[in-house]
Order: structure tokens, then C-alpha cells, then sequence
């Protein structure tokens, strides 16, 4: 058994022994796999990092620089099922308050947090039995939250290779994803203050053959922004981008190939909910004016909706297809206007134009 630890302290904290009590920043290791390294890097004052390694051959780098950092990095191999092989963690934290707490029980799992803003905080869970996963965790603001979990955490689970990405840079944001199967993706990139984005599942831990390789792209600029996907299927992808302000977009997915697009670019206060099942099925969702709303029910096979509310307030829609190969085309722009459209069979087709110039 062979570990590596290696703490390096500033060059102010070396000088005089005054200067090491008065920045009062605490660092444990406990090694007891073998192969493992830890580096820890603290510069500020009143740090606090901890660094467990019981699996083999994994890597932890801590550097905290600024002041009241936390940091907790666990790789693990309790004996159960779990071990953290080759696992690699990094936690960097340059703003003040901020608190990083990473836990990997996978093989060759990738963790990196980076908070460079103040009083954020960081949960990231890499599930036993699972390999390859990846995540990265970047927060330039202040007050933000990012919890994700890749793996179920259950011994014996093939959860896989899922890649995450959370990037927060403004203020009190809170991102939640969970990655429960295999070969799924998910991005969340949040540049307005006081958004949330929730990738509540993807994919199914009871049914991992038939439920993986999903994608999910969460994009909000504006501030007050709501959005929440949940994945139970195959091959489901699912793009959000909300540049106004107070808009929320809902959506769940299950079966195959679905896909559902919102833009909500040019306005405040949207509502899209859209829900889809079956296979091959579309909805490219566009409400650009304020107060409007959008829900849309597929179910079936290769269904599609394209929706256009342009620049007007208060528009409404509502459709429903419930069958094989039906389309609806639907723009309207004046203020308050609303259609309700109904698709029950095969091979239908309907355009709806209201108010367009």
C-alpha cells in the first residue's frame, strides 16, 4: 500500500507561526486504500476540507482560497459493493462561505466543482456499482445550489457513463439533476438570478434496458425562470431556453425517440407543459409574448405539433394527439387569442393561423 498526501500552504501562512494560527484552516486526509492521492491547497482563512480515500488508485485535489470554505470529498470502497476505482475528484473554491460536498462509489467516476462566487453550495453523489460517470459543477454567483446524482447507489445497478453539467453565474439559483440509468446527458447553464432547473429523472433504475440515452438542455438567461423534465424512456430528448423573465416550462417523457423543443426567448410569465409517450413523436413549442400558455398531450406514434405564439399577450393553446402520424401547425399572435385542437386517429392534419401578418 502506497498513498500520496501533500497539503501546500500559502506563503503567508510559513512566514511566521502567527500567521498559520490566524488563518485557522483545518485539513484531514484518512487513506487506507491503496495507490490513492490527495493534494490540499488552502490559502484563506478558516478552511475546512476533508478527504476520505478507502477505494484504490483515486485521486482528490482540494484548493481553497478565499475564506469559511468547506470541502468534503469521499471515495469509497466500504466492503458492500461499492468502490470507487480510479475515481478523480477536484473542488476549487476561490469565493467565501461556499460549502462542496462530493461522494464517488463508481470506477473511473469524474467529479470537478468550481465556486468561485460566495455562499454557494455543492452535492454531488456518483453511485456505487456505476463506471464512468461525469459531472462538472461551475457557480460564479452568489447563493446558489447544485445537487446531482449520477447512479442509483445501489449494489449491482449498470448505471453508466451519464455526463452532467450545471453552470450557475449569477445569484440564487438552484439546480437538481438526477442521472439514474445509463448514457444519459443533461446540461443546465443559468445566467439570470433566481431561476431553478430540475431534471428530475432520467431514466429508470427498475428497468435499465428500456430506459437510457436520454438528453436534456436547460438554458435560462432570464431571471425568476422555472424548469422541470422527467425522462422514463429511451433516446428522449428534451431543450428548453428561457430568455425572458418568470417564465416555467414542464415537461415529461417516456417510451422512444420523443422529443420537445420550448422557446420561451421574447416574453415574461409563460406557461408551456407539454407530456409525451409513444415513439417518434415532436413538439417544437415557440411563445414569445407574455402571460401565454402552451399544453400539449402526444401520445402514439410520430405525431408532431409546431406552435408559434407571436409577440401577443395572453394566447393560449391546448392540443391533443392521441394516434399515428397526425400534424398540427398552430400560430397566432393577436392578444388573446386561444385554440383548443384535438387530433384522435391516424394520418390527421390541421393549421390554425390567427392574427398573423
Amino acid at each position: 500500500m502506497k498513498n500520496l498526501f501533500l497539503v501546500i500552504v500559502s506563503a503567508g501562512a510559513l512566514s511566521i507561526s502567527s500567521s498559520a494560527f490566524a488563518q485557522s484552516n483545518t485539513s484531514t486526509v484518512t487513506q487506507t486504500g491503496a495507490s490513492d492521492q490527495a493534494t490540499v491547497t488552502q490559502s484563506g482563512s478558516n478552511a475546512v476540507s476533508t478527504i476520505t480515500q478507502s477505494a484504490d488508485s483515486v485521486r482528490a485535489t482540494v484548493v481553497q482560497s478565499a475564506d469559511n470554505n468547506s470541502s468534503t470529498i469521499s471515495q469509497d470502497a466500504d466492503g458492500v459493493g461499492a468502490n470507487a476505482f480510479l475515481a478523480s475528484a477536484t473542488t476549487t473554491q476561490s469565493g467565501s462561505n461556499n460549502t462542496s460536498n462530493v461522494t464517488q462509489r463508481g470506477i473511473v467516476d469524474a467529479s470537478n466543482v468550481n465556486q468561485t462566487g460566495s455562499d454557494n453550495s455543492a452535492l454531488v453523489l456518483q453511485g456505487q456499482d456505476s463506471v464512468s460517470q461525469s459531472s462538472f459543477i461551475f457557480q460564479q454567483g452568489n447563493f446558489n445550489s447544485a445537487d446531482l446524482q449520477q447512479g442509483t447507489d445501489l449494489i449491482g445497478q449498470a448505471d453508466e457513463d451519464n455526463e452532467s453539467s450545471i453552470s450557475q453565474l449569477a445569484d440564487n439559483n438552484i439546480a437538481f439533476v438526477r442521472q439514474l440509468s445509463a448514457d444519459n446527458f443533461s446540461n443546465v447553464f443559468q445566467l439570470g438570478s433566481d431561476n431553478e432547473a430540475r431534471v428530475v429523472n432520467q431514466g429508470d433504475p427498475l428497468d435499465l434496458a428500456n430506459s437510457a440515452d436520454n438528453s436534456s438542455s436547460i438554458v435560462q438567461s432570464g431571471d425568476g425562470n422555472f424548469a422541470s423534465i422527467d425522462q422514463i424512456g429511451t433516446f428522449l430528448a428534451y431543450t428548453v431556453n428561457q430568455a425572458g423573465d418568470s417564465n416555467r416550462s414542464v415537461a415529461a417523457q417516456s417510451g422512444e425517440l420523443n422529443r420537445i423543443t420550448v422557446s420561451q426567448a421574447d416574453g415574461d410569465g409563460n406557461v408551456s407543459t407539454a407530456v409525451q409517450s409513444g415513439i417518434s413523436n415532436i413538439a417544437d413549442l415557440v411563445l414569445d409574448g407574455d402571460l401565454g400558455t402552451s399544453d400539449v398531450d402526444q401520445s402514439g406514434e410520430s405525431n408532431s405539433v409546431r406552435l408559434v405564439q407571436d409577440l401577443g399577450t395572453g394566447i393560449s393553446s391546448n392540443v391533443i394527439q392521441n394516434g399515428n402520424l397526425n400534424n398540427a401547425e398552430i400560430r397566432q399572435s393577436g392578444d388573446g387569442d386561444a385554440s383548443v385542437l384535438s387530433q384522435v386517429g391516424n394520418g390527421n392534419t390541421a393549421t390554425v393561423n390567427q392574427n398573423v401578418p
